[in-house]
C-alpha cells in the first residue's frame, strides 16, 4: 500500500511538474511572439517611411501610392499603444524597460505619433506635395522623440 502512494505521489509530481514546464514554455513562447510582432511592426513602419521618402523624393515615381502607404503608417501607429501594454518577456530587445516605468510618458508618444500620422495622411490624400512635404516633418519628430526616450542602441 505504501509502495501504491509513493508511486502515485511520483506520478502527481511529474505530472505537475511536466505541467509547469509546460505552462512556462507556453506563456516563454507567447512572449516571445509579442516582441517578434512588436519589431515587425516597428519593421513595417520602417517599410513604409522608406517607400514614402522615395516617393516624396522623386526617387522612385508611384506618387499614386503614396497615400496608401501613408495610411499604413497611421494604421500601424494606432496599433503602437496595445502592442506594447505589457513587457512580454525578458528577451533582450531595443524596447527600454522605461516604456513600462513611464507607461503614460509612452502613451503620449504613441499619441503624438497618430497626430502626426493622421495629419500626414490628410496631407496625403489631397495630393499637394509641398503639404506632403510639411506633414512629414512631424512624423519623423514624433519617430524621434519617442526612440531617443524609450528605444535603446
Amino acid at each position: 500500500m505504501r509502495t501504491l502512494r509513493s508511486a502515485a505521489f511520483a506520478a502527481a509530481a511529474i505530472a505537475m511538474t511536466f505541467g509547469a514546464a509546460t505552462s512556462f514554455s507556453v506563456a516563454q513562447s507567447a512572449g516571445e511572439g509579442l516582441i517578434k510582432y512588436r519589431q515587425a511592426l516597428m519593421s513595417a513602419q520602417g517599410a513604409h517611411m522608406g517607400a514614402i521618402s522615395a516617393i516624396v523624393k522623386g526617387e522612385a515615381d508611384h506618387a499614386n501610392q503614396l497615400a496608401a502607404h501613408v495610411q499604413a503608417l497611421n494604421d500601424l501607429a494606432n496599433m503602437i499603444p496595445e502592442a506594447f501594454a505589457e513587457p512580454g518577456s525578458d528577451a533582450e530587445t531595443r524596447a527600454l524597460p522605461l516604456i513600462w516605468e513611464d507607461h503614460e510618458g509612452f502613451l503620449a508618444k504613441a499619441e503624438a505619433l497618430q497626430t502626426a500620422t493622421a495629419d500626414f495622411a490628410t496631407a496625403a490624400e489631397g495630393g499637394d506635395m509641398a503639404a506632403v512635404g510639411a506633414a512629414m516633418g512631424p512624423v519623423g519628430q514624433a519617430c524621434q522623440g519617442c526612440h531617443e526616450t524609450y528605444r535603446g542602441e
